[in-house]
């Protein structure tokens, strides 16, 4: 027996085809609606994700922000620990502290280091200074002490440079020679006393002063020995010098008063005769 759920004409077979195709349209429309399920819930664990990263980034910003000043104040410590290298002949220690000890207020990263290099070289007796900070709690300060090659007439002592400084007490400098000129020759009379000092060391003599009169003549000492060189030419007049001492002077240089070195050929000597009164031309 044969049983038949839809007619055979042509309604029926539209009926048949219709309902064929509305299920098929049901199973796509399925499988799209898991599709966007699946897409929707990648979309909200992406979301998610950002989110969590988000909050875990304002968390670590928040705790860094809150922790700054602790950790500022970790960082920018106080100065505990001064280190002061150098040699010190004549600059007194107690000299260095009172300059840097003011600065030791401000901490590490405040400190001013420029400021503290230029009081320190501002104190007579150092040449150079360099300080630097050494983190977390040193500074470092290595001075450069002058060194004394002359006495100054007008006051103070002179370096090798002809720059003058004053001291308190010029009895430990006894021993320096004595120099003399206007206070801004004071470069110049230290560059003659250099040339013209190391072309009698040979000789085993050394001067113990020299100076530029107001006229521009120039002269100096060998212990009581006066010896003018006058204007000009200076360096060819201590070759004279030179000379002379070689063949003459050498031997009676304790009887020698003052020797005389501005004539254009020859040599004046004067000798520590009983009347003071022996004196002798040479070319």
């Amino acid at each position: 027996m044969e049983t038949r759920l839809y007619a055979p004409d042509r309604d029926g077979s539209d009926r048949l085809k219709s309902r064929t195709v509305s299920r098929s349209a049901r199973k796509v429309h399925g499988a799209r609606r898991l599709e966007d399920r699946q897409a929707s819930v990648r979309r909200w664990t992406q979301l998610g994700g950002q989110a969590a990263k988000l909050l875990l980034a304002g968390m670590v910003i928040g705790a860094f922000v809150w922790s700054l000043p602790w950790l500022w104040n970790w960082l920018d410590r106080p100065i505990v620990s001064v280190k002061v290298e150098g040699e010190f002949r004549y600059l007194p220690k107690e000299v260095v502290e009172q300059q840097v000890t003011p600065f030791l207020a401000e901490r590490f990263f405040r400190l001013d280091v420029a400021g503290l290099q230029s009081a320190l070289q501002n104190v007579p007796w150092i040449s150079r200074a360099k300080v630097r900070k050494v983190w977390p709690e040193t500074l470092s300060i290595r001075i450069q002490e002058q060194v004394p090659v002359a006495r100054w007439k007008r006051g103070g002592v002179l370096n090798g440079d002809g720059e003058v400084f004053r001291v308190n007490d010029l009895s430990h400098f006894g021993d320096l020679p004595l120099l003399y000129g206007k206070e801004a020759a004071a470069p110049q009379v230290m560059q003659q006393y250099m040339t013209l000092n190391q072309q009698i060391r040979p000789l085993g003599l050394a001067m113990t002063a020299l100076g530029q009169r107001e006229t521009g003549s120039w002269w100096f000492q060998i212990g009581d020995v006066e010896v003018n060189l006058g204007h000009r030419d200076l360096v060819k007049r201590m070759q004279r010098f030179v000379r002379l001492y070689h063949v003459l002077l050498q031997k009676q240089w304790q009887d020698v008063r003052r020797v005389d070195l501005r004539y254009r050929d020859g040599i004046a000597v004067s000798w520590n005769t009983n009347d003071g009164s022996r004196v002798n031309r040479s070319n």
